[in-house]
């Protein structure tokens, strides 16, 4: 399933997490049908078991926002 959602171009992020489910996957779509039609493809799998598919609309991206402040606290450590 990892290697699918590497090389999947609508996958702009994935995370392997704790709880129900094993992972979080961020996927981008030009509208609701192709995501719809992306998510039972990815049901297909037979690493799948079940999953969630859910829309949003983001209100705010941050793209790089937490490496651009690790990498200022790492300049201004010392050690």
């Amino acid at each position: 399933l990892e290697v699918r959602l590497r090389e999947d171009p609508h996958v702009s992020a994935a995370a392997a997490i704790t709880g129900k489910h094993n992972y979080r996957v961020t996927a981008l779509h030009r509208d609701m049908a192709e995501a719809n039609a992306w998510f039972r493809a990815l049901l297909t799998e037979p690493a799948v078991i079940d999953g969630v598919l859910l829309f949003c609309r983001p209100i705010i991206e941050r793209r790089h926002y937490a490496q651009a402040l690790l990498a200022a606290e790492d300049r201004s450590d010392p050690a």
